[in-house]
């Protein structure tokens, strides 16, 4: 079930990365939530209008990853999973010539109100 969408401002140069962060990504949420991958599902959406801040912002760009999962693991689990994902998406962008501010949003699926199981 996990879906993950990655939102990043496109003056982040990392298009020729997505395929192997995500076959990566898909093989960490295996062995950490114990899901099948088969089931993992990841949208992409480089954005190419944004905002940062006003004037006085630190950052240049940001990049979001937000994951849902199904019900059910511990909150030390998802910390777990928000903390490796942190760091994997910040491996990711290491050698931009910008500042980015990163966010990692880790949501448990209401499954009363998900259709499609």
């Amino acid at each position: 079930m996990p879906t993950i969408k990655i939102h990043y401002t496109d003056n982040i140069k990392i298009s020729n990365k997505l395929d192997d962060f995500c076959k990566n990504l898909h093989s960490t949420l295996v062995e950490v939530i114990k899901t099948d991958i088969h089931t993992c599902r990841t949208l992409i959406y480089p954005c190419k209008t944004y905002v940062v801040g006003d004037s006085s912002s630190n950052f240049d760009g940001f990049i979001q990853l937000e994951i849902d999962i199904l019900p059910g693991r511990s909150s030390e689990l998802r910390k777990l999973l928000g903390n490796i994902l942190l760091s994997d998406l910040k491996f990711l962008c290491n050698d931009s010539d910008i500042s980015i501010d990163y966010r990692i949003i880790v949501n448990e699926t209401d499954t009363e109100f998900y259709f499609g199981l």
